[in-house]
């Protein structure tokens, strides 16, 4: 007598949610993931989804990409060193550009709760919520004018080692800058940073207006 099989279900924590919305970070940029990338899992989620679009995991994908990118730009101890050692104006370069990511992240938790509402809530609590995630694009946009402005004083300088802004990794010659931008890494970095512009483009796009009326 046949054993029967049993297959994962694409809701296991085992899973890799990224794997089922067609794009795992950790793949990309790392090579692997620390969770099961299962094809009839995927399938199974894309049938459902088609189905029932509700049952869609992509705000939750899009949240693992913003953390993904978030925690690689904090950069560790030991790399933020070498670059203020090196590089005088990158402290408070860093500051603003952990600003600017706070306010981003914010924004786009805010956004996609506004995305599932689902009706059923008051005027109030609508209009309520559009003022907060105005408040939170406003203190996005001031942000990146900041950060902006703070590089045009420093682009002309030319530090000992080069970083890497896309990958949080850093080449220590000119000669090295080919090999580190076809790296695996690198070019993983590139595909997630262009996926989150795509997301951050498309939410802005789909802006409420409702307080512009």
């Amino acid at each position: 007598m046949n054993k029967p099989t049993s297959r994962p279900l694409y809701r296991d924590p085992k899973i890799c949610v990224d794997y089922l919305c067609g794009f795992c970070p950790n793949e990309l940029a790392n090579g692997h993931c620390t969770r099961e990338h299962n094809p009839q899992c995927r399938i199974q989620y894309q049938k459902e989804i088609s189905l029932d679009p509700s049952k869609s995991l992509h705000y939750e994908h899009e949240k693992n990409l913003y953390a993904f990118v978030h925690n690689r730009d904090q950069g560790s101890p030991g790399w933020k060193g070498l670059i203020q050692r090196v590089h005088p104006t990158t402290e408070k370069l860093e500051r603003l550009k952990r600003q600017l990511d706070g306010a981003t992240q914010a924004w786009l938790l805010k956004a996609n709760d506004i995305e599932v509402f689902d009706g059923t809530q008051g005027k109030g609590t609508i209009a309520a919520n559009l003022e907060e995630l105005h408040k939170k694009d406003e203190k996005r946009q001031r942000a990146k004018e900041e950060l902006e402005e703070e590089l045009k004083k420093t682009e002309f300088m030319s530090p000992a080692v080069e970083f890497c802004d896309i990958c949080g990794n850093y080449v220590p010659t000119a000669d090295g800058s080919r090999d580190h931008d076809n790296s695996k890494v690198h070019l993983g970095y590139v595909k997630i940073r262009e996926r989150i512009k795509e997301i951050i483009s498309r939410k802005e796009s789909h802006r409420p207006n409702a307080l512009s009326r």
